[in-house]
């Protein structure tokens, strides 16, 4: 059985618009040695992300097309370098 998240705390994670309305995730990787954006995620990582946006998903009634990366909402980013619903 999977616990419901605590979402307890409101952040600035895209923008300041964004951040009352929006879920941040972590998701730590995604850079080589020199720093530069690189899809080097585990297998692990993977099925825990995606596990949490289900997760979410059912919990506060997010639609498929409302789950977005960083780099939707900012061009200069290049996070989280894999595709997240397309």
């Amino acid at each position: 059985m999977m616990r419901k998240p605590s979402l307890r705390y409101i952040t600035v994670h895209c923008s300041a618009t964004q951040a009352s309305v929006d879920i941040g995730v972590c998701l730590i990787g995604g850079t080589d040695k020199a720093l530069q954006a690189q899809d080097n995620f585990t297998f692990a990582q993977r099925k825990a992300l995606f596990g949490l946006i289900t997760q979410l998903q059912h919990q506060f009634e997010i639609k498929d097309e409302d789950v977005r990366g960083h780099n939707e909402w900012d061009s200069g980013k290049a996070c989280p370098v894999m595709v997240i619903n397309h």
